[in-house]
């Protein structure tokens, strides 16, 4: 079974949704909204569940510090 590969950092995010564009559009967010998470390094929390799962649907996935959320320890 392979795993989902790990997105490092917001801009690889962003860019394997489509860009900015693409995540505005999916968000209904405005684009200088998206663009601030580029700068900031981070998706607000309330878009996690939007974003995981479009980036699951293409096989990816990012870790819950992106989205300014701790890591479940195991």
């Amino acid at each position: 079974m392979s795993h989902p590969s790990e997105l490092k950092s917001v801009d690889e995010i962003i860019d394997a949704l489509g860009g900015v564009a693409g995540v505005q559009a999916m968000t209904g967010q405005k684009y200088n909204t998206v663009w601030n998470w580029k700068w900031r390094g981070k998706v607000p929390p309330e878009f996690h569940l939007i974003v995981s799962q479009a980036l699951a649907g293409k096989g990816l996935s990012a870790p819950a510090k992106l989205f300014g959320q701790h890591e479940v320890m195991s």
